[in-house]
């Protein structure tokens, strides 16, 4: 059983990084689209700061 747990917690660890990755991948392909531009262009600091907090899909994404 102990191996079974810790496998199982090993693949939801992986499964867990994938989503994160993903879904910060979704967020900044969705405000590159909105914005018109690259995502090299969304990356700046108060660009994405803005849309988090202050958009409310971004907080809906976030």
């Amino acid at each position: 059983l102990e191996q079974s747990a810790s496998t199982t917690l090993q693949g939801l660890k992986l499964a867990s990084g994938l989503w994160f990755l993903i879904s910060i991948g979704y967020l900044l392909s969705s405000l590159a689209e909105i914005f018109g531009s690259g995502i090299g262009e969304i990356l700046k600091v108060n660009i994405l700061q803005s849309f988090i907090t202050q958009i409310t899909l971004g907080k809906l994404l976030a």
